[in-house]
């Protein structure tokens, strides 16, 4: 995860409800999966993949490499965001590209938190995926704000076939090897003689030649409502990123991710591309659950608080500056931010910029420690304070050397 001191996603934390699981019919199995769902406003409903869908007239499921982006002509702006909680979310259900799911009490929470979170931001379009979930979810942020949905059916969730309305648990025993292969290597899986991945990163290719189409100055930042899986495509195919990068670019229920892009060199070659924001949460990012995923360990990377010179907008290259007033603000900021989570190790660079923030995390990590172990003798429960974080000066982890540039605007 990458984080931005002074990116406001994470000063309006929603409140993380437990998650639910409900007890469902069993699938059957065989060559067609069935599924049953109980939606809060409706019926059982049936899942079936008979070979075709509402879908399969575009003739966009094409395992083929993604087109490059089209040219440009001014900046552009990009700001994408997945729907919030789903009730096939909460249920541990595979979605795929169905229209069977809803968002929860929650999925509402978390859009109206990242409307919020967007409130100042100015967008001139809005592209939508045609799935309710996602249309529901661009409804909410878009409140209040003069914009006509563009409905891209590009933008639909990633096309997993047969394996739409399976519990995840269900996979391996309905599917043995294929599931097996969709969990471990998704680029080289085959559903129903289809290779999702692959078709969706070709996808997400034909979905940025409508957002970026020139539209001249009225279209400089558009807003994209969509899904998770499409979002890492996207993200994946805008910066030359291969189908095998699916799952390294989570994307979080209402989360947003953004992407600036610039004219390219010469007259009708692709743009620039830079990734500004990467998954930010509307909740709080270091959550145990926050990523949806469990792991063995877990990696943070933070920039540096501001100093004078940032805020004049100099080059620093090696020069070591302290932190600004604003600098020591934000690196408080990240220090609290990763209260949800237990730092052992933190490893900076040798600048002093860098040194202030990680010894400034370093002391909150202690102080925070010191008053659980307070609180809970208090409680009578014996927990001790946990061993403060090593904070570990690595050379090599210097600024890039821009020489005589270095101090310069």
């Amino acid at each position: 995860m990458l984080l931005s001191p002074s990116f406001r996603a994470y000063t309006s934390p929603c409140t993380r409800a437990a998650k639910r699981r409900s007890q469902h019919s069993s699938i059957p199995t065989g060559v067609v999966v069935s599924a049953s769902a109980q939606l809060a406003d409706a019926g059982t409903i049936n899942y079936q993949w008979t070979g075709s869908d509402q879908f399969s007239h575009l003739n966009d499921r094409v395992d083929a490499p993604p087109l490059p982006l089209p040219p440009i002509n001014s900046r552009k702006r990009v700001v994408l965001v997945r729907h919030g909680q789903s009730t096939w979310n909460a249920e541990g259900r595979i979605q795929g590209s169905s229209d069977f799911s809803a968002l929860t009490a929650k999925g509402v929470a978390q859009a109206e938190t990242t409307r919020d979170m967007l409130k100042d931001d100015t967008f001139d379009v809005l592209y939508v995926s045609p799935l309710q979930r996602a249309v529901q979810t661009a409804d909410i942020i878009a409140s209040g704000r003069q914009l006509e949905p563009v409905t891209l059916p590009a933008l639909r969730e990633i096309d997993l076939y047969s394996f739409q309305g399976l519990l995840k648990a269900e996979g391996k025993a309905r599917f043995g090897d294929a599931y097996s292969m969709w969990q471990r290597q998704a680029e080289a899986c085959s559903i129903n003689d289809h290779a999702p991945v692959r078709e969706l990163w070709h996808r997400a290719s034909l979905a940025w030649q409508d957002i970026l189409k020139d539209q001249g100055d009225e279209a400089r930042c558009a807003l994209v409502v969509a899904h998770n899986a499409v979002n890492q495509a996207l993200i994946g195919s805008a910066l030359g990123l291969p189908a095998r990068y699916f799952r390294r670019l989570l994307q979080s229920n209402a989360a947003t991710s953004v992407l600036d892009f610039q004219p390219g060199p010469s007259a009708g070659s692709p743009p620039r591309v830079t990734l500004d924001g990467l998954n930010q949460s509307p909740g709080r990012p270091y959550m145990a659950d926050a990523g949806g995923r469990q792991a063995c360990g877990r990696l943070v990377i933070t920039r540096h608080a501001a100093t004078d010179a940032d805020s004049q907008g100099l080059l620093l290259g090696n020069r070591d500056e302290p932190l600004s007033g604003l600098g020591n603000i934000q690196a408080g900021k990240v220090a609290e931010f990763l209260l949800d989570m237990q730092v052992h190790t933190i490893i900076t660079a040798p600048a002093r910029r860098c040194l202030s923030t990680a010894q400034l995390v370093a002391q909150l990590q202690v102080e925070a420690s010191r008053l659980a172990a307070a609180a809970a003798a208090a409680g009578g429960s014996s927990s001790g304070s946990s061993k403060p974080p090593r904070v570990l000066v690595v050379p090599e982890l210097r600024n890039l050397d821009v020489g005589i540039l270095e101090g310069q605007p």
